[in-house]
């Protein structure tokens, strides 16, 4: 390739021999052609490795970079490293992009001259369907369409995922912006949250370009004790490098979007059994280093900087409450409705 291209697009791979051609598929008929794919082996086991290449050989835009097995944070730095576009784009490789996304994606962050563009997600489950998610769906779904300066109130309602966005890739370079290594989930939205802490401005393209396909063998679809324990603690492991991150560029304050976020985090995790092994974690990896005027007094963090473990269970107890009876009045409220309409 002669001139660098616009956008590199970056795919960590492992396993997925499966779904992978889909996504290399989707990505080859774009009707913005001035892009590399840049997919990174991260020790695949089956034929996944021989899928890049054979594509690679037979179009020059795609690079393959391989390795052993070293996790899929490690992974997405090997890409983003290696990477020459202006801009950064993302998608995992059992998911596909829609012909146009990287046109509309690139016309708009150019357009509107912000630092970051996020668009819609179709969420599907391995029978095309795409309602079978639920609630959860909503996390991906864009809740800020248009143009927006970026403050705390807008960092938040942000969805932490890469694989919607594209990025300045100037601007990750400029403050080092990279995954946690060695992690393996999670690691997507210590990135996010790193650039939305130096990222002003952020336009909500109002289309449905990425389709995400949930299986139940991996992170996104898996809900296993197990898997749901590994994520907590590479959450954990998010929230530590969005604070180091923060304090290195004097960037955390009192009404830090990350503070917000670890806060609700914490709410949640009193709900389970095991909470006292959580808010211990919490407070040696994260609020051991952080300032205590930082903090509510009367609040979760407060109260597990200053191993008051019980009392932040009891926060967690009546937050869970009120979320219990919000969402019984909501129920409710609708159910009056349809009553009233069906009359």
């Amino acid at each position: 390739m002669a001139n660098n291209p616009a956008i590199s697009i970056i795919i960590p791979t492992y396993n997925v021999e499966l779904y992978l051609r889909k996504c290399l598929d989707s990505l080859l008929v774009q009707t913005f052609t001035g892009i590399e794919v840049l997919c990174v082996n991260d020790g695949s086991t089956d034929n996944s490795l021989a899928i890049l290449q054979e594509y690679a050989s037979k179009d020059e835009r795609i690079r393959v970079f391989t390795h052993e097995n070293q996790g899929v944070g490690y992974t997405r730095n090997v890409g983003l490293k290696n990477a020459r576009g202006e801009y950064i784009m993302w998608c995992d490789p059992d998911d596909w992009y829609e012909p146009t996304m990287c046109e509309e994606m690139f016309s708009a962050i150019e357009r509107e001259g912000v630092d970051l563009v996020t668009c819609d997600v179709n969420m599907l489950n391995s029978t095309g369907s795409s309602d079978f998610y639920g609630e959860k769906s909503s996390y991906l779904r864009l809740k800020l369409q248009g143009l927006h300066v970026l403050d705390e109130t807008t960092r938040k309602n942000i969805n932490a995922s890469l694989v919607n966005k594209i990025f300045k890739r100037e601007l990750l370079e400029r403050y080092s912006i990279l995954a946690p290594v060695g992690s393996v989930g999670a690691e997507d939205t210590a990135m996010v949250w790193q650039y939305l802490m130096v990222a002003s401005s952020y336009y909500g393209l109002d289309r449905v370009l990425y389709n995400c396909l949930v299986r139940t063998d991996s992170i996104t679809g898996n809900a296993s004790d197990d898997m749901l324990e590994k994520y907590f603690y590479n959450t954990l492991l998010a929230y530590k490098t969005a604070v180091q991150f923060s304090q290195k560029y004097n960037l955390l304050n009192r009404d830090s979007f990350i503070l917000a976020s670890l806060k609700d985090y914490a709410y949640q995790q009193g709900a389970h059994s095991r909470y006292m092994d959580f808010f211990k974690l919490i407070k040696a990896d994260i609020l051991d280093v952080m300032d205590t005027g930082l903090l509510d007094e009367n609040g979760i963090l407060f109260a597990i900087k200053s191993c008051q473990f019980e009392q932040a269970k009891q926060l967690a107890d009546l937050w869970a409450q009120f979320i219990r009876d919000r969402r019984i009045l909501s129920e409710r409220i609708k159910n009056k409705v349809k009553a009233t309409h069906g009359k």
